[in-house]
């Protein structure tokens, strides 16, 4: 274990970086997660020797020793200040944790359902979309176009840390998952609402989908819509034209999930 008594120690410059920076991040090859409740999550996820370093005050390391007692060569020890300085978040728990996540790739099953979701901006939005999918019992999911970084922060808290069991892949442009899709034999829909859109509670088939959605301000472009099977909406009171993007996957994951149970 080594001990951090300056706020200026490279070590916390360089965790500070990899929570701001995702080019950083991605030069490294790291993610960091902050809370005890993430941290246990992606031990369920990654192996051990991943972990690159842990930083701890003195009173979360006093209540989790026996969980932190096999990491002693990985610890840092910090003051609550300096932990606070290096924090991401406003009421930090006392843990910080830099590792190198698995490549969880999909390996595609026709008797399952899957969501893609197009230039998705917002990392809470891509978050809560994951939570959901992996909820729901959707068993992949496709970044496809220019979407937020996976391993932002807020990515993380929002999704609970389940984006490290999560099968995801990232396609950079929808022609190359095009091909993916027509070389797998893949159902795939739009989820929109507009005169061509079927209700989703009319849609019969349960299995072998790929559902694709669309960016929080524009949806799927026409080009996209014009290469699916099938529109699908979701029935809303005409007050409202359209859905955040992890609610409509939320509902189609949680339709699918009900459908097949």
């Amino acid at each position: 274990m080594k001990k951090i008594d300056s706020f200026t120690n490279k070590s916390i410059k360089w965790v500070k970086k990899l929570l701001n920076d995702s080019k950083q991040r991605k030069q490294e090859n790291l993610a960091v997660v902050e809370t005890k409740k993430i941290f246990l999550t992606i031990l369920e996820s990654i192996d051990s020797k991943n972990i690159e370093a842990i930083f701890v005050t003195n009173d979360f390391l006093m209540e989790n020793k026996r969980l932190l007692h096999k990491f002693d060569d990985k610890l840092n020890l910090c003051s609550n200040a300096i932990l606070n300085a290096a924090s991401g978040l406003k009421t930090p728990d006392g843990i910080i944790c830099v590792f190198r996540p698995n490549k969880n790739k999909i390996i595609y099953d026709k008797n399952s359902n899957y969501i893609a979701v197009y230039n998705l901006q917002n990392p809470h939005n891509l978050g809560a979309v994951i939570r959901s999918c992996l909820g729901f019992n959707i068993k992949g999911i496709y970044l496809i176009g220019n979407c937020c970084d996976l391993y932002h922060p807020e990515t993380i808290r929002s999704s609970m840390g389940y984006v490290f069991k999560m099968p995801i892949e990232k396609f950079n442009s929808f022609d190359y998952f095009l091909q993916y899709v027509k070389s797998n034999n893949i159902n795939l829909l739009a989820m929109a609402n507009n005169d061509r859109a079927v209700d989703i509670f009319n849609y019969k088939q349960k299995k072998n989908n790929c559902f694709m959605i669309g960016n929080e301000g524009w949806g799927l472009p026409d080009n996209i819509l014009n290469k699916c099977s099938t529109i699908i909406k979701i029935p809303l009171n005409k007050e409202v034209e359209s859905l955040n993007a992890s609610v409509a996957a939320s509902i189609v994951a949680f339709y699918l999930n009900h459908e097949n149970n």
